[in-house]
């Protein structure tokens, strides 16, 4: 299985992203240092145009792949950069692949393990996922100057208990993992025979505006988390 964790230059949101620090390490080395104490890949690949990235990347026995300028802009997916590198000869014989953002410091070595041995079960991809806090069935849209319920009515006429409504969980981008085959049949990671990692909220952190960043801070200051 490949490793790719995808690390452009650019964010808008929080300039630097990828090389701020956290608890004295670079995001980027975290996740680095995550991928390769799973010991779950036979290739880990940093893929970036960031200078600074880059040369971080090569403290590590890992890949550097260094974007070309079409697939560097902030509209393109990340599915596309995967589809390029699984198109090089050097991974062209690899059949499983992880994409692991930088921006998830607190995923543990353990979650990627877990991720891996469903997938070795037959699961055609696994995805990391957190239940959701408010439930979704409440929420509402803008109709001019009313609001109506996204999904029904009833949630709010019939069944208005929280505690008694159906989980949901939202994709929390930790990781992301899957065959192949999946990424070039649905331009995603998501398949039909989808399993999960299930991670707590405060560990799905997910570091992309500086609110982001001052609460991860915040969590290893109270020492409510630790660095995996």
């Amino acid at each position: 299985m490949i490793g790719i964790i995808p690390a452009r230059a650019g964010s808008t949101r929080l300039p630097g992203k990828n090389v701020s620090t956290l608890g004295g390490k670079s995001l980027v080395a975290l996740a680095i240092e995550g991928a390769l104490k799973s010991g779950v890949f036979s290739k880990l690949i940093v893929s970036s145009d960031d200078p600074q990235v880059i040369t971080m990347a090569r403290e590590y026995p890992v890949d550097i792949d260094e974007r070309p300028t079409e697939l560097s802009g902030g509209d393109v997916r990340v599915v596309e950069v995967v589809k390029y590198l699984l198109s090089k000869q050097e991974y062209a014989d690899h059949n499983t692949l992880a994409v692991l953002f930088v921006t998830s410091p607190f995923r543990e070595a353990a979650h990627i393990q877990e991720a891996a041995r469903l997938l070795e079960q037959g699961r055609d991809s696994v995805l990391s996922i957190t239940k959701m806090a408010q439930p979704p069935q409440f929420a509402l849209k803008k109709e001019g100057e009313n609001v109506v319920p996204w999904v029904s009515y009833d949630y709010f006429r019939i069944n208005t208990q929280k505690q008694k409504m159906e989980p949901l969980y939202y994709p929390n981008f930790a990781i992301q993992m899957c065959k192949k085959e999946v990424v070039f049949t649905y331009n995603g990671f998501l398949g039909d025979d989808c399993g999960y990692v299930e991670i707590s909220p405060e560990k799905a952190v997910d570091i992309d505006t500086q609110l982001d960043f001052d609460w991860a801070r915040f969590l290893l200051k109270e020492g409510i988390l630790s660095l995996p």
